[in-house]
């Protein structure tokens, strides 16, 4: 029997993040967890489609890694460009 809830901690490892991110997602009601007294739990199901929702057109064997900034025309991610105009 496989399980349907994991704790914090499983689904860190699960997505490769830090603990203090899964309480933070489930904090700001990103992540949808039950709570079984004081203990935290987060349903499997849901986790992954959590997931799905943050990467929709990702291939099933591929993780997706969200990114802020979009790849410049290289195809390499740019930083800010300084004040004085130099590359």
């Amino acid at each position: 029997m496989t399980k349907r809830f994991i704790t914090p901690r499983e689904a860190s490892e699960y997505m490769t993040v830090k603990v203090k991110t899964i309480y933070s997602l489930a904090a700001r009601g990103l992540l949808p967890v039950v709570r079984f007294g004081r203990q935290l739990r987060i349903d499997l199901t849901r986790l992954d489609d959590y997931i799905d929702k943050q990467c929709p057109a990702v291939p099933v064997n591929v993780r997706c890694v969200p990114s802020r900034r979009a790849p410049g025309p290289s195809g390499i991610y740019e930083g800010k460009q300084s004040e004085k105009g130099s590359p």
